[in-house]
């Protein structure tokens, strides 16, 4: 990103979602309470020296998750609520905002689009089974669209069911 020459002059953010620890760009969170991404200055931003005296709010809307680092331009980061926000759909984005302020007079960035999904969801069957008892289960939830196929994974250990886990737990994972 570059700098600003004057301070007077107005600033340009351009905001993208990355993972926290690395570089890898992410669209967003899985509702657990945990998962998290960066709010990151992307190509095309213009920021203020940090001479030019201006504050920055973040905010969500809706308040759904939480934001860490609000007050900063860098480092912010978003955390998922535990629960999926919505009885309905597989996905619910909310908006991350910049508002910045310099002299009393605020403005605001873009807003980021942050996607929440539902948890992925593991079926595994018992014992003496197949992935089939779940097969009817797999379709309602697809049909309902609450879920889209890469978020399910129907496991299937009949051929080695009376294995010892160690064997099984690799058709999980």
């Amino acid at each position: 990103e570059d700098e600003l020459d004057d301070c007077d002059d107005k600033p340009t953010f351009a905001f993208y979602l990355t993972s926290v620890k690395g570089r890898k760009e992410r669209h967003g969170v899985a509702a657990d309470g945990l998962s998290q991404v960066k709010i990151v200055l992307g190509k095309g931003t213009i920021k203020p020296k940090d001479d030019c005296d201006y504050t920055y709010k973040w905010t969500l809307s809706p308040e759904i998750g939480e934001l860490s680092n609000e007050a900063s331009l860098e480092n912010v980061i978003y955390t998922a609520p535990k629960n999926f926000p919505s009885v309905t759909g597989n996905k619910y984005t909310v908006e991350a905002m910049l508002t910045y302020t310099k002299d009393g007079v605020s403005e605001q960035a873009p807003p980021v689009k942050i996607e929440i999904i539902r948890v992925p969801l593991a079926l595994i069957h018992g014992l003496r089974s197949s992935d089939e008892c779940w097969m009817n289960y797999y379709k309602h939830l697809l049909d309902l669209g609450l879920y889209e196929d890469w978020q399910i994974k129907n496991v299937d250990y009949s051929p080695t069911h009376n294995s010892h886990f160690t064997v099984n737990y690799r058709r999980a994972t």
